[in-house]
């Protein structure tokens, strides 16, 4: 949702934040599907809602 409405820095930081949640509690990684979807918004390639 943060990518989708101009807020690519704020999805970023949540991926990490989900990221290290995920790894420190649970000791596992985002599923493939959440980190293609974290790779299209760090390229830019999420396009905002209008």
């Amino acid at each position: 949702l943060f990518a989708m409405t101009g807020r690519r820095s704020a999805a970023i930081e949540q991926y990490g934040i989900c990221r290290r949640g995920l790894a420190d509690e649970l000791g596992i990684e985002p599923e493939p599907e959440t980190v293609a979807l974290f790779e299209q918004i760090k390229a830019g390639r999420i396009c905002k809602k209008t």
